[in-house]
Formats: C-alpha cells, structure tokens, sequence
C-alpha cells in the first residue's frame, strides 16, 4: 500500500469530513497464485516468484488499496487443515 493510499483509508475509516470512498480489497495468499496461474507452493516457497506475482497485482490495480497488502499470511494458508488437510511448510 502506497503512504498516499494510508492516509486515503485511515480517512474513510475516520469517516472525515473530507474523506473519498476509497476501493480496497483484502488481497492475501490465497488467492493471488489462482489468479495469475502460478503454483501455491511456487508462490510461498521462492521469494523471487512470490515478489513478481505482487508486483504485478499491484501493477493490474494500482487504483486498489491492497489491503493488507504485500504479504503471506501462513494462517489463512493453513484454514483447509479445518478440512482434515496436512499443511506442511519447508
């Protein structure tokens, strides 16, 4: 998320006067390697792959707050385990 972008959400959260109504999406791992036909394990093992596919979100929505954005959160990685999965992380 861009400093310009911070302030734009903590306005509208703050409900200012002079706030806009921002578009932001909660955007985490789950979904970015769908999206951009990436492999999950390619996208949360290898730095280099996993730094690309957010730079090209932010690229295709650079309108879009990320929130939170650049991030793997392991947690929401993890919630299929509720469905008797076994995450395993290297």
């Amino acid at each position: 998320m861009r400093p310009d972008q911070w302030q734009c959400f903590k306005k509208a959260a703050k409900q200012a006067a002079d706030a806009t109504t921002p578009v932001a999406l909660l955007v985490d791992s789950p979904w970015i390697p769908g999206y951009l036909g990436l492999g999950h394990l390619d996208y949360y093992l290898n730095p280099e792959v996993w730094f690309q596919a957010n730079l090209r979100i932010a690229r295709e929505f650079p309108d879009v707050i990320l929130f939170p954005s650049w991030w793997v959160e392991y947690g929401m990685a993890i919630e299929p385990s509720a469905f008797g999965a076994r995450p395993r992380f290297w």
